[in-house]
């Protein structure tokens, strides 16, 4: 599936900021993600700010049963973008 993985970390519901993830010349396994020196980080991602904004989110955007406290999590908040409670 081409595309990025983004995450953004969330702190008491506020999103701190869009993390990119890329692996280093080969598809994203569990492999590359667990050997170290087999992903580049980014941060920030590199996305238009549109996009880093949808991504990001709102306090109301929170991933389905992410806590209040910290925890890191990508959402989009839905396929069309718009804020869930």
């Amino acid at each position: 599936m081409p595309g990025k993985e983004v995450t953004v970390g969330i702190l008491d519901d506020r999103p701190l900021g869009a993390l990119e993830v890329v692996a280093k010349g080969e598809f994203h396994t569990y492999e590359v993600k667990y050997t170290a020196g087999r992903e580049e980080f980014f941060m920030p991602a590199r996305l238009s700010r549109a996009t880093t904004e949808r991504v990001s989110g709102t306090r109301r955007c929170r991933p389905r049963g992410a806590r209040r406290r910290s925890r890191t999590a990508a959402s989009t908040c839905g396929s069309t973008g718009g804020a869930r409670s």
